[in-house]
Formats: C-alpha cells, structure tokens, sequence
C-alpha cells in the first residue's frame, strides 16, 4: 500500500524512523496508517492541509474582499467576475489588481485597479489557485502531531489491544475519543482547526 501524496503529512521513512522500524516488514500498516492519520487530521482541523490545485466560485457581495476556503495560499492562477457565469477573458480580473494575504487565505482588489470590488451575484466570482502546505515544507508541529498518532495506533495495534488486523492489509482503527488524542497533540491540532465560514462557493 503505497502513502497517499494527496494526504500525508509525513513520509513513510519518517514514519518508520519515529516508530523506529528498520526493513520493509511493516510498510504496509505503516503506509496506511500515515494515510489513515494524515485523513483524519484533516477531518479534525476541518482542512485539506497538503497543497493542491483547486477551481472554486464564490458569490460577489460588492466588497473588496474574498474569504477563500482554502489556506495558506501558494499562488493565483486566476480571477474572473462575472454575473452571467460565462468567465471569458473579458471578465479576467488583471493579476495587477489581485493581492493576498496567503496565511489568512484572503483574497483582496488592490484600491487603486481598475475593478475596485467585486460585483454582486451567485457564484460570480471564478478563482483557480494552488493552497496548503508544500509535502517540503509541512509544519513541524503537524508532523509531530502526526507521528504521535501513527505511534499511538501503531503500539496499541502491536500490543493485540484492538481488532485483527493484518499487515498486508492493514486493518487497523483511526478512531479516537478526545481522551485518547495526547493533550500536546489535541494542542497542536487545534490551532489549524479551520473555524471560520467562507462566502458560498462551488468547488
């Protein structure tokens, strides 16, 4: 079972080296449970945490600013506004104009462009954008955070405390009461956890 490049918040090798797992005996729980984990953290957080491409339309409220879903923000590909949802190029919002605060995952109209705020509408507003966090370059504390969950499953599994699993197949539980999660843990998840309510979008 290969990790998910799409999800993991550690490497299979950091994996192993925290568990400290020599061979390939143990890839496959380990492999899972990277996926497994790195899943459940974003479910936790209420974020998709490593970086990918994403085409979403957000409602034009007539201000000059965006709350996207996604965050950080790496780059704008591109910003169209239009109300009949057609988004040709004459509805391109000039990249001059846009500017973000990519921590925040905020999206503004400079003051002085030419398109000084968004028109109003359902789904007007076109953005094509990369977010999350570089699989280089993801947080230490989410890959602590990470590990310790891995390690957690991985010596309750190793320990017969739960289930029958298999190492090929890699049946082990993800699910954990509030009690289980390690307070130092629960600590650092809950400061990504995402609590704020962006303008309607379509993804």
């Amino acid at each position: 079972m290969p990790v998910d490049s799409a999800v993991a918040l550690v490497s299979l090798a950091d994996a192993k080296s925290f568990l400290k797992i020599s061979g390939s005996g143990e890839d496959d729980v380990v492999s899972f449970l990277v996926n497994e984990i790195s899943q459940f953290i974003g479910t936790y957080t209420r974020r998709k945490l490593v970086q990918a491409s994403y085409t979403e339309f957000y409602d034009g409220d007539g201000s000059a600013e965006l709350v996207l879903a996604r965050r950080p923000v790496q780059s704008i590909t591109s910003v169209h506004d239009d109300p009949l949802r057609e988004f040709g190029s004459g509805t391109l919002v000039p990249a001059a104009d846009v500017l973000t605060d990519k921590e925040a995952g905020i999206l503004m109209l400079s003051p002085v462009s030419s398109t000084p705020a968004f028109l109003k509408g359902k789904g007007n507003v076109k953005v094509v954008y990369s977010a999350g966090y570089p699989a280089a370059s993801i947080p230490y504390d989410l890959q602590i955070a990470a590990k310790k969950l891995i390690a957690f499953r991985y010596f309750e599994r190793k320990d017969g405390r739960f289930g029958q699993g298999s190492q090929t197949q890699g049946l082990v539980s993800v699910s954990f009461t509030l009690d289980e999660i390690p307070r130092d843990v629960r600590e650092v998840l809950d400061r990504y956890v995402d609590r704020g309510e962006p303008d309607r979008y379509f993804a």
